[in-house]
């Protein structure tokens, strides 16, 4: 409520004002710090390949198929001697003789960071040349690519779905008492001059959400994780039935920390978030006041001439106020 006084009054009358007031107000830092787990999972990429080779009879080793420089190949092969030599065709992966097959034969096999693939026919050519066929499931892990910078790991305050909201907003950060307003616990509190007072024990519940947003070398986003946290706080307060709780956060700071697992064969990091949030918390209240006063009316422009019309005043009521 506005009150004004006119300089020319001479004389006040007892008025009465609803009022809300603030019956306490502390100013409080809190530290709310999470502990949480993420899964590291490989991000595997897979092509398949299919061809048909002939090779000369006469034992010259050769490649149908090279991956040399590609880092993290897993490879599932399968190779069919369809025709050709009356001799064997052996296979050679990675340098390795796995398999002699005779015609109509086909091997199949597994092998991690394949590189490359050859094959061998012996015998006297029938055709001059030994045919078949080969098939690769090449499986790409991007593991190296998509590996966590753990210097490079940021947090912010946001809704459940992961959106950023500013935490100054009332109510992004909800605060609400959980204590009954109705039957508040006493306390007797000593001030630090040795006065005795008596307080009222006031639960207050935060409650929000967090995002946790991983970055691999090159500086790119590869992995947002969303986290909810909770803090319920005591306060000793000026709290009388009739009171509410009203709370305002005044500024919030969020820092996450990666830490590697001492576990060498674990997928997952530990993650360490750290909340600090100030706050004012107030108990109000509405309350009637008696004070001394006189309506007022607006003056005149400097000019003496106004074309806006006069206020309209409610009247007065028949009784008075003591």
């Amino acid at each position: 409520m506005s009150i004004c006084m006119s300089v020319q009054s001479m004389f006040t009358e007892k008025q009465c004002i609803n009022v809300l007031k603030v019956f306490d107000w502390v100013n409080r830092f809190v530290n709310i710090r999470l502990k949480e787990v993420i899964e590291i999972k490989p991000i595997i990429e897979s092509n398949l390949i299919c061809c048909r080779f002939s090779i000369p009879c006469d034992g010259t080793r050769t490649t149908v198929w090279s991956g040399i420089g590609i880092k993290n190949l897993v490879g599932s092969i399968t190779i069919r001697y369809c025709s050709g030599c009356d001799g064997t065709m052996d296979v050679i992966v990675n340098d390795k003789k796995l398999a002699s097959l005779k015609i109509g034969q086909t091997f199949s096999a597994t092998v991690n960071q394949l590189t490359t693939v050859e094959v061998q026919c012996n015998g006297q050519p029938v055709s001059g040349f030994c045919d078949g066929e080969l098939q690769i499931k090449v499986h790409f892990d991007l593991r190296d690519e998509n590996e966590i910078d753990i210097q490079n790991v940021k947090c912010f305050l946001s809704d459940r779905e992961g959106n950023p909201l500013d935490p100054l907003k009332p109510g992004t950060i909800e605060c609400k008492e959980i204590s009954d307003p109705h039957n508040r616990r006493n306390v007797n509190i000593t001030l630090p001059n040795g006065k005795m007072v008596i307080l009222q024990i006031v639960e207050v519940l935060k409650t929000g959400f967090v995002t946790v947003q991983f970055f691999n070398k090159k500086g790119e986003i590869i992995k947002v994780c969303t986290f909810p946290f909770s803090e319920i706080e005591r306060f000793f307060l000026c709290a009388p039935e009739g009171t509410t709780v009203d709370c305002e956060i005044t500024d919030f700071q969020c820092k996450v920390h990666a830490i590697p697992s001492l576990n060498k064969s674990a997928k997952c990091i530990d993650i360490v978030i750290s909340l600090d949030i100030c706050q004012s918390v107030q108990t109000v209240g509405e309350v009637k006041l008696e004070i001394e006063g006189k309506e007022c009316k607006p003056r005149s422009e400097l000019e003496g001439i106004t074309v806006c019309p006069k206020p309209k005043i409610p009247p007065q009521c028949p009784f008075i106020f003591t």
